[in-house]
Order: C-alpha cells, then sequence, then structure tokens
C-alpha cells in the first residue's frame, strides 16, 4: 500500500547523496 511512499522517501533520502557524488566526480563546488 504505502510501497508509492516508501519510494519517494528513499528518493528523497538519496537524492543529496547522488548530488554529491556527481558533484565529486565533476568537482564543481555546488555552495
Amino acid at each position: 500500500m504505502s510501497s508509492l511512499y516508501w519510494s519517494f522517501c528513499m528518493l528523497f533520502f538519496l537524492f543529496p547523496f547522488c548530488l554529491a557524488t556527481m558533484s565529486e566526480q565533476n568537482r564543481v563546488p555546488l555552495h
């Protein structure tokens, strides 16, 4: 039932980590 909710939760939780990895690969400071 709440599989979609968990999907969104995991997405929002892993999004910053994914961005950090991408920025680390590109070596471009976002902040």
